[in-house]
């Protein structure tokens, strides 16, 4: 299978596992169906990172990965609070991320000396990639929504539908370095993962927004219905 279809499975997958780990409304709507998700991301990963050509492009990016996992967990530990916010891992058997970490600790070491040697340049390509897509991938939930939007939309109630404006924004400037880097003879991983990443996480907060309004309806129609039973009673006693 050609590479770039591998990145594009693996970064809906992989968003759709982050959802599902952040995400309150997916545990009360799909409980459990969390673990299927892991247990998928986590054969995936070991599948594309252990039994991969070391030169691939796939190979490469879990080799990035595997050192943002690391660096993420570092400043949490660290309590470098704002740096953690790029991308949140807690040391915890719970987060899906740190599963990722430790599977592929043992090809990440034991590769070390080879790909700083011969991939250096492309994986300082991709951190710097990288670090600038955590600082920008969210409104509110990230270097640019704590010192640019001052957090002013953590508390709004459309806070889903501004996000899915601005990471549609993020689409196309994401495209847009995806040309120029196809262009200019540069690894195009980055950028595919990124974009389909961003596709998916449009789908996932519609269909977020979707499943609470469902939830808020469903919520009214109790509502509606304790008033009605009160109400009976009431008559009910009053006769």
């Amino acid at each position: 299978m050609d590479d770039i279809i591998h990145f594009i499975l693996y970064s809906i997958l992989y968003k759709i596992v982050d959802d599902f780990y952040d995400e309150d409304i997916y545990k009360e709507y799909f409980p459990n169906v969390h673990i299927f998700f892991y247990i998928l991301l986590s054969i995936y990963t070991i599948y594309l990172f252990y039994f991969k050509n070391r030169n691939d492009d796939i190979f490469i990016f879990f080799f990035f990965l595997e050192i943002c996992y690391i660096v993420c967990l570092f400043f949490n530990y660290a309590s470098f609070d704002d740096f953690s916010k790029i991308a949140e891992i807690n040391a915890s058997l719970n987060d899906p991320f740190t599963i990722m970490t430790l599977i592929q600790l043992p090809m990440f070491i034991t590769s070390f000396n080879e790909m700083i040697k011969d991939k250096f340049i492309l994986i300082i390509k991709l951190l710097f990639g990288g670090t600038i897509f955590g600082f920008f991938q969210d409104v509110d939930n990230s270097l640019l929504g704590k010192y640019v939007f001052k957090n002013r939309y953590n508390n709004t109630p459309n806070k889903k539908k501004y996000k899915c404006i601005y990471r549609l924004g993020l689409i196309f400037v994401w495209c847009l370095i995806y040309k120029y880097i196809t262009t200019n003879n540069t690894s195009k991983c980055g950028s595919v993962f990124i974009i389909f990443y961003l596709i998916t996480s449009i789908v996932s907060l519609y269909l977020q927004i979707m499943l609470e309004e469902h939830k808020e309806y469903k919520l009214f129609i109790e509502k509606v219905n304790n008033i009605k039973n009160q109400l009976t009673q009431n008559n009910i006693f009053n006769h």
